[in-house]
């Protein structure tokens, strides 16, 4: 009998939104997609986020579409039409070449990024991020690859104790299927593109002939034109020259170890399998069951479901005759449990007869009402090596069959809801046993990897830790906090400490968040849409603060928050409207009634004025200069194109930059009111630009991109790369912490990342020690009105002598000064000039403690 071939993930029959083939305008999807979805909008309204403790109730209707469209408003072309990865890759290869050649990769230009995290989650309802398959070493049975959504590919040798990456030199990776050579090892296949939603398309298959430390194309690549998917491959274990590609264009085939392809049958396929005991059958799916009987040379459709969007299957070597079949319906629940007996010849429906078997339901219960599910983007199977009647199918949840398909137990649940079950992370993107411990199943999901010896005990072991592919939309810091937060895809919203240590905050998809700049115990985190939740005691709790809110208003995918610069208790949430808290978000006003009804995507304001405010809404920006108690003047039209972020001039209330997330030649400009648009984006690769900060010391500018991290400075004629040790990953979000020095970087599979900032002058106080735990400053930044704050108990109701320190050593301020009981001493020093400064308490000639302080 031959070796079990191992089978690739089960993937998505991807829903009529997503193309699979040519380039489409994504306004004529979002128009046709809307016209077929006329209650949207009444729909969307019923599937706000409904916390307890923490955790949301899973995924409205639309969910899905909208996390799709948010991710690819920011990749058209100049067009409009959707960019296909390759884009990204032709110009990150050009950029490179071009970079090595000025040798700027080995300018001293201070950059040095490290990961930070998070590494850890406690698993369960928590998760690293979305994992869509596995490639088992075919000797080694510790050693194993998983292929992610957003993050590349990721190796252990140890069975998942430790995980390294081998794609940190390859942009923008979304993996389908990853394959060992089953008789040389040290060749491993690739199938690029993320299958199960879509988020990256394919740039075709690569090849790695060093066990994965290096990566080549082979015959199938894909160009820009290209919207396609590489979602499963299989080699022939008796010549490792042949291969076997299920696509999104159809099943081809190569008998050159990838050097030349032949397509073989059109249709958008998701899966191939090998029959365990004859290389001659091979089983395909689409929304159907395909069969070829000569090794993938013809192909016949086996079993069609009326009205199915998606099939999977399983087979196993203790029955080479018996394979198993689960199908999803175009509600996408559970269409049926099919099996055959003659190798996939004909099949036989034995469960799924209505909704009350439904198996595909994110409900943990069967009832009569729980007729859909999901089953277009999370279905797997798995049928026991051992025992051919035992089987798995995972959906929301993971269920168990120990008769062939006629009844089934749950074995794991997304969310606590029935007592003695074991919570493993929603959404199952591939079960498998491995094929040299045939008595382990394997899982992965939406929150990583696990395994279970026995999954009807309910014991499931999460081997996620370690794994740096977090896909993150916003990142807050504070110069106070020795901690970031984040939100991110599937994972909800995270606390990470500067060691890396990382604590879960609230659930569903983490979103735009903020830390309360004068207290660090007060943080806000936010879910898809813009349900917002504070905390005042460090995330031990949290109030939903968009119910506060008249109307309870949904936002765009994600809803921007920001704190007022000068006083934090005043926030501002931009949804159509944009509304106005002074007390946290416990009452709300809204400030701008005659906005048009369209989502705001950012909001930005200024130090300078507190009055100011600027909105992105649409592809316009609007103002006002006195928070909106009169009107709300409009920018002139700029450049065309997605405005990815808005950053006001920290020193000029008029003065904006703007990024651009697609192709073409806009990529960050600038505009001052009552003057012109011009463009800010000189040397700059034609990548997508999703991000902007400014350091307000020496305004050195950074923005994020789809390729990594680029600044400049007020001298410099362009922009250069601030990526050294950074992988090549796109970067959502940047924030500066002018305590530690450092700038922060969010990245949409790759977690989040540090290094430090740019010091273009005075760099003689860099070396002075903090301790910024003893002492804080608030606010900070400031324009020199500030309190020195302490919780240190030898400290408080103590008399201390005040040096301020600018940053080149020269002492710029000293004073006297007494903390009170609340262990607050309040400082002016309006008379400093703008920069950054250390701030030192001592007494009776000692010093206790120095903290950095920024003047505005």
């Amino acid at each position: 009998m031959l070796s079990v071939a191992i089978a690739c993930a089960q993937v998505l029959n991807a829903q009529s939104w997503a193309p699979q083939d040519k380039p489409q305008k994504l306004e004529k999807i979002i128009a046709t997609y809307e016209q077929s979805n006329v209650s949207k909008q009444t729909e969307d309204e019923d599937e706000n986020e409904s916390f307890e403790n923490g955790e949301p109730e899973k995924e409205g209707k639309h969910y899905h579409f909208d996390r799709w469209t948010w991710y690819w408003q920011n990749h058209l072309d100049e067009n409009g039409y959707l960019a296909s990865p390759a884009h990204t890759f032709e110009e990150w290869q050009k950029f490179s070449q071009k970079q090595q050649t000025r040798k700027y990769f080995k300018t001293t230009n201070q950059a040095q990024w490290s990961f930070v995290g998070p590494l850890t989650t406690p698993g369960g309802y928590n998760g690293i991020g979305r994992i869509n398959s596995i490639g088992f070493h075919p000797t080694d049975s510790n050693t194993f690859i998983v292929a992610t959504a957003g993050g590349g590919a990721w190796r252990t040798t140890n069975g998942g104790l430790t995980w390294s990456s081998l794609t940190d030199n390859l942009p923008l990776l979304g993996v389908s299927d990853v394959d060992y050579n089953p008789l040389n090892p040290n060749t491993i296949y690739m199938c690029t593109g993320d299958r199960d939603a879509s988020d990256t398309y394919s740039i075709g298959v690569l090849k790695s002939t060093d066990g994965g430390n290096t990566w080549n194309t082979t015959g199938l690549q894909y160009n820009r034109s290209d919207l396609k998917l590489t979602n499963c491959l299989v080699i022939n274990p008796l010549d490792t020259n042949s291969l076997t590609l299920a696509t999104s264009a159809g099943i081809m085939k190569s008998y050159d170890g990838g050097q030349t392809w032949t397509t073989k049958a059109l249709g958008n396929y998701k899966q191939v399998v090998y029959n365990p005991a004859d290389t001659n059958i091979i089983y395909a799916t689409s929304s159907a069951i395909t069969r070829s009987d000569d090794g993938g040379q013809t192909w016949h459709n086996v079993l069609i479901v009326l009205g199915s969007v998606r099939a999977a299957v399983a087979v196993t070597p203790a029955a080479p005759n018996i394979v198993k079949a689960v199908v999803a319906d175009n509600n996408n629940g559970l269409a049926g449990i099919y099996t055959s007996s003659d190798t996939g010849k004909t099949f036989t429906k034995v469960y799924g007869f209505d909704c009350t078997q439904n198996i595909l339901n994110n409900s943990p219960s069967l009832n009569v009402n729980t007729c859909d599910g999901q089953g277009w983007y999370d279905l797997a199977i798995a049928l026991s090596p051992i025992d051919s009647n035992k089987i798995y199918v995972g959906g929301v949840n993971t269920w168990e069959s120990s008769n062939g398909g006629y009844n089934w137990n749950i074995v794991a649940q997304w969310k606590a809801s029935l007592p003695g079950i074991k919570v493993v992370h929603a959404d199952k993107h591939f079960l498998s046993f491995h094929p040299l411990m045939p008595d382990v199943l394997f899982e992965c999901n939406d929150g990583g990897i696990y395994k279970s010896y026995n999954p009807a005990s309910y014991l499931w072991t999460d081997l996620s830790n370690g794994l740096g592919i977090t896909q993150f939309y916003r990142l807050a810091t504070s110069d106070l906090a020795s901690f970031v937060i984040a939100g991110a895809q599937d994972n909800g919203s995270k606390k990470v400490t500067f060691g890396g240590a990382s604590d879960e905050l609230t659930g569903g998809d983490g979103m735009d968040c903020q830390i309360d700049y004068s207290d660090p115990t007060t943080f806000y985190t936010s879910s898809q849409y813009g349900s917002f939740s504070r905390t005042n005691n460090n995330g031990a709790s949290f109030t939903n603060i968009r119910n506060n809110i008249p109307g309870q208003p949904d936002g765009a995918w994600i809803t921007p928050l920001v704190l007022d610069a000068q006083v934090s208790s005043i926030i501002y949430a931009g949804y159509k409207h944009i509304y106005i808290s002074g007390n946290q978000g416990d009452t709300w006003a809204d400030i701008s009634p005659n906005l048009p009804s369209v989502n705001i995507n950012r909001l930005g304001v200024t130090v300078n004025d507190p009055n100011v405010v600027y909105a992105v809404q649409g592809n316009s920006i609007r103002y006002t200069m006195d928070q909106g108690t009169t009107n709300w003047g409009l920018v002139p039209s700029g450049f065309s194109g997605v405005i990815s972020d808005l950053l006001v001039d920290p020193a000029n209330k008029n003065h904006i930059w703007v990024t651009y997330s697609g192709f073409g030649a806009r990529k960050v400009a600038e505009y001052t009111i009552g003057g012109t648009w011009a463009k800010f984006d000189d040397s700059l690769p034609n990548i997508p630009v999703q991000c902007i900060t400014i350091d307000t010391f020496d305004r050195t500018m950074y923005i994020g991109t789809d390729i990594g991290v680029f600044y400049r400075t007020p001298t410099m004629t362009g922009w250069e790369p601030y990526t050294m040790d950074l992988p090549v990953i796109e970067v959502t979000d940047l924030s500066i912490n002018y305590t530690t020095n450092e700038i922060w970087a969010s990245t949409y599979g790759r977690g989040i990342w540090k290094s430090p900032k740019f010091q273009g002058v005075g760099t003689a106080i860099n070396n002075v020690p903090l301790a910024f735990d003893v002492i804080s400053i608030a606010p900070n930044p400031n324009k020199g009105e500030f309190s020195v704050i302490t919780t240190n108990k030898a400290l408080i109701d103590q008399t201390v002598n005040v040096r301020i320190v600018s940053f080149t050593g020269a002492t710029a301020l000293q004073t006297q000064g007494r903390f009170d009981a609340s262990g607050r001493l309040p400082l002016n020093a309006s008379n400093l000039a703008r920069g950054t400064y250390i701030v030192e308490v001592t007494q009776n000639g000692s010093t206790l403690a120095r903290t950095k302080m920024i003047v505005l």
